[in-house]
């Protein structure tokens, strides 16, 4: 039971380190505690998230998290049952 808890934690963990890594890098472009330049911050900060979502959905494809894919099949699944069309 433990087993089943550990290995999609383990193999998320990766793709967790990957998208902090690429997430901590974009940030350090802005300095953050200087005032003002509002619109650059927000840009820096809106792109680090993106990239950090599409790293950690690629990165959880790659290493092959099936709770992933499970997500993916609920919404599907929520979606038809509203009578709203998917893919």
């Amino acid at each position: 039971m433990q087993s089943a808890l550990w290995i999609p934690l383990l193999k998320a963990l990766p793709a967790c380190l990957l998208m902090a890594g690429a997430v901590a890098s974009i940030l350090t472009l802005v300095e953050w505690q200087q005032p003002g330049e509002v619109l650059l911050k927000s840009s820096v900060l809106t792109i680090a998230v993106v990239v950090g979502v599409l790293i950690y959905l690629g990165s959880c494809l790659l290493f092959g998290v099936d709770e992933l894919r499970q997500g993916w099949q609920l919404i599907r699944q929520r979606k038809s049952a509203r009578g709203i069309k998917s893919d």
